[in-house]
């Protein structure tokens, strides 16, 4: 074999490697679509794995080669749609900006993550405080969070918010969320732009030491 055909080798052989990494990749991000859709819809305990394989599209002993179990599933499904979220909420954020404009946007930085993909934001309903979540996805969550509890804390200290952990305003602000967009798939409500700012002005009054009573757009 001359240098010229080692060198085809090499490089087709490089090649066919790079498909068949793509093809992996794929396959199991179609696992990670069919489990979203069915954990969205039915719940993580509804679920069992053949009907995930089978909504991806493949056999169920493939599920196992990429995942060890379903509550490996889960959680790597989980960690990978709240890496999504946090970074939606950091997108806007500007930590030399005003304690309420960051609030605000940090309310409206959800609202987009609930209208752009509401089915992850429907799986992640679920999740809250779900038992079978590892402790990487604890961790995961813990670490995401810890420039939101900064924020939170530094407003405190400004005296923006009143005193309070910043867990319990991250839960109730979140959870409160959930339960209008639960409202809105319902037809009781429109959570459109105008009713997205009256909503964020109402959760900063809920902790603010000065609420904000102005009826215009959010600072």
């Amino acid at each position: 074999m001359n240098v010229h055909s080692v060198e085809w080798a090499v490089w087709s052989g490089g090649l066919v490697l790079a498909k068949k990494r793509v093809e992996e990749a794929e396959r199991r991000q179609g696992i990670l679509n069919a489990a979203l859709e069915l954990f969205a819809s039915i719940g993580y305990d509804g679920t069992p794995v053949p009907r995930i394989a089978e909504r991806a599209g493949v056999g169920a002993g493939t599920i196992y080669r990429y995942f060890e179990n379903k509550e490996a599933l889960v959680n790597a499904l989980y960690r990978h749609w709240k890496g999504v979220f946090f970074e939606t909420l950091a997108r806007d954020f500007d930590p030399t900006s005003p304690a309420q404009r960051n609030f605000f946007g940090l309310v409206r930085a959800m609202a987009r993550f609930a209208r752009e993909h509401p089915k992850a934001f429907a799986f992640l309903e679920f999740q809250y405080h779900a038992p079978y979540l590892d402790e990487t996805s604890r961790e995961f969550v813990a670490r995401s969070m810890a420039p939101i509890d900064a924020f939170l804390v530094s407003a405190m200290e400004q005296g923006e918010l009143r005193a309070s952990e910043p867990a319990l305003i991250a839960s109730f602000v979140f959870g409160a969320y959930i339960g209008l967009v639960k409202a809105e798939r319902a037809g009781a409500i429109v959570l459109d732009e105008a009713e997205v700012e009256r909503v964020a002005r109402a959760f900063w009054n809920a902790f603010a030491c000065r609420p904000n009573r102005e009826q215009t757009d959010g600072p």
